[in-house]
């Protein structure tokens, strides 16, 4: 496993003020909360290449495939939830998995050499 910090931007509007405010007095944080935990979830589920290379259609099945109704309960909408980075939690985590990529980085270009002579 390895740890990851990720940066990310909501887009979301208010649809129904009425239910925001009866439901709760933290919507950003309530929102932040639920799609941090669906984040991880779906995360949890894919290999570490499968997340470098679909991170963004990750990051938009936290909230299209969200099957509850969450959202609609306190009265917003979604628009999009987007990664903008993400880094190894631990330096040294970091420099391994570097090593890994350039190895394999590497290696498909011995690959793609043999191939064409």
């Amino acid at each position: 496993n390895v740890e990851l910090v990720l940066e990310g931007s909501f887009f979301w509007e208010v649809c129904d003020l009425r239910s925001m405010m009866k439901f709760t007095n933290d919507t950003t944080g309530d929102i932040c909360n639920h799609a941090r935990s669906r984040f991880i979830e779906l995360v949890s589920k894919v290999t570490l290449q499968e997340f470098m290379t679909k991170f963004n259609v990750i990051a938009q099945q936290v909230h299209l495939a969200d099957k509850t109704n969450f959202y609609s309960q306190r009265g917003v909408k979604i628009h999009s939830l987007e990664v903008t980075g993400y880094r190894c939690a631990e330096s040294s985590t970091a420099l391994i998995l570097e090593q890994i990529i350039q190895e394999t980085t590497n290696r498909m270009n011995r690959l793609q050499q043999q191939e064409s002579q």
